[in-house]
């Protein structure tokens, strides 16, 4: 679990990241699972596929309409570029049916399958991809259409880019 701490240490050091995961709307009996770092061994991105929602909107609605027990995602960046830590990352949270237990969930509040996120939350992703290649430099990246029968993380999410990003981090870290 210190890997996790550690990380969220990390991740919380980023200018403009905060931790909104206790104040978020949950379930009022239900309860995400726990997990230990070894357990993850990927990061599946996402987009919201809505305009204008807040992070408790999108909280509400999984909790209200899903019946999750929270938010379905661990990360959530909004387009100014604000990143927030949306549910511990020691949880399973349910964003990804098959993968949920191994996979840390990543999402643009956004729906990029009708434009490009802004560069400030591409900027934020990139940033919080560099972090956690320090500490799960082993995991793959996914979109979440790579995984589920789905168009998330749109079609103008630049996974490729992402992906790209992130071996070269984990190349210039363990390389070096």
């Amino acid at each position: 679990m210190q890997k996790f701490q550690e990380l969220t240490r990390q991740l919380l050091s980023i200018p403009s990241f905060f931790d909104v995961s206790n104040s978020l709307p949950k379930h009022s009996r239900k309860r995400y699972s726990f997990r230990r770092p070894s357990q993850v061994d990927r990061i599946i991105l996402h987009h919201s596929g809505s305009k204008g929602m807040s992070i408790d909107d999108i909280a509400r609605f999984h909790v209200r309409d899903n019946k999750w027990p929270g938010i379905g995602y661990h990360i959530v960046i909004n387009q100014d570029g604000t990143g927030y830590l949306v549910n511990k990352l020691d949880i399973q949270s349910y964003h990804c049916k098959g993968n949920n237990f191994r996979s840390i969930g990543i999402c643009i509040n956004d729906n990029c399958e009708h434009q490009v996120p802004t560069e400030k939350a591409e900027h934020m992703l990139c940033q919080i991809l560099t972090v956690i290649a320090l500490y799960f430099h082993e995991v793959d990246i996914f979109g979440h259409k790579e995984l589920g029968s789905t168009k998330c993380p749109g079609y103008f999410f630049p996974l490729d880019e992402m992906k790209n990003h992130y071996q070269s981090i984990k190349q210039e870290l363990f390389i070096s």
